[in-house]
């Protein structure tokens, strides 16, 4: 939770499960000290903590709800190795609640995803944008006008078809100080 203005998030992420959210992005970096943190661009900017603390909040509250789920969008801002990936999921027990849908050849990406009810533990690291599309993140237009593709475009190995993903509704806005968003 912050007040700077990089922040665009002022509530803590239980607080944002108990109001209902059921979908949380971040970026994952190396902090200064080499600790896998959620920062927002860079962690000198903006360190809001591990990892691993993030998902044992999350799995926390899932433990409390049982019936709940949660769809996770963590991005490797770093490229780091996913060995940093295994072992916050591994030390926060979500490798325990985590769901990967098995690609089919010729086949719509999402003909074979479960129920929110049937969801199980199984392997759990997705590319981002295999599964999801996503809109713009930069408008300062508060009727946001657009709701076009953004992400990924169309020199990804996989182009984003709209109907064969899930959406990413960037409704945030930005605030033009001097010609700059």
């Amino acid at each position: 939770m912050g007040i700077l203005p990089m922040d665009n998030q002022n509530m803590e992420v239980s607080a944002q499960l108990d109001s209902g959210v059921r979908f949380l992005q971040a970026q994952t970096h190396l902090d200064g000290l080499g600790r896998f943190s959620l920062c927002h661009t860079d962690c000198g900017m903006k360190d809001s903590g591990s990892t691993q603390d993030f998902l044992a909040t999350i799995i926390n509250w899932l433990d409390t709800h049982p019936i709940e789920v949660v769809t996770l969008l963590l991005t490797n801002g770093d490229y780091v190795s996913l060995d940093y990936f295994e072992k916050a999921f591994n030390s926060s027990s979500a490798s325990h609640h985590a769901y990967i849908p098995i690609p089919r050849h010729n086949a719509s990406i999402f003909s074979s995803w479960p129920t929110p009810g049937s969801l199980i533990s199984v392997p759990y690291i997705l590319n981002e944008f295999t599964y999801f599309w996503e809109t713009l993140f930069d408008t300062t237009d508060p009727s946001f006008p657009q709701c076009t593709i953004s992400r990924p475009g169309e020199l990804h190995a996989y182009p984003a078809i709209a109907y064969e993903r899930m959406v990413i509704m960037n409704h945030f806005l930005n605030t033009d100080v001097l010609g700059t968003d």
